[in-house]
């Protein structure tokens, strides 16, 4: 039975320890080991799972699958942990330009060496106004 599938049968969160497709383990074998690391991490880890579940409204079961997994490899265990992944996957990474050598020169040149010197100076200052 498919994600979706389960959604439909459970409309309730607090249902979904007696859905069959959890008595009947339906789920695949990724989902149902999330699943129970759900449970054994959160004190109510099925309504956890079914908000889980309801990610696969929004997003396809191929993409649940591969968050549900990162989140597993990272031990990341909450709907909201899944929810974020999701969320980044989905981001376009920002566009980032080169300074434009013409506006910033500058930068583009060789920078003179900062002198430690006279930041030693004023460690030394600092440390014989304690003494």
């Amino acid at each position: 039975m498919s994600p979706p599938a389960i959604l439909v049968d459970v409309k309730q969160p607090f249902a979904v320890p007696f859905a069959s497709a959890l008595r009947n383990g339906d789920l695949s074998p990724q989902w149902e080991a999330y699943r129970r690391a759900l449970v054994a991490h959160h004190a109510d880890g099925n309504r956890e799972f079914a908000r889980v579940l309801h990610l696969c409204l929004t997003y396809s079961v191929p993409q649940v699958s591969a968050a549900l997994e990162l989140a597993a490899a990272h031990a990341r265990y909450s709907a909201d942990a899944v929810r974020q992944l999701l969320s980044w996957a989905g981001e376009q990474p920002p566009a980032t330009e080169p300074l434009d050598p013409y506006v910033y020169p500058a930068y583009q040149q060789a920078q003179a060496r900062p002198d430690l010197e006279r930041y030693n100076r004023l460690l030394q200052a600092r440390q014989e106004g304690q003494a």
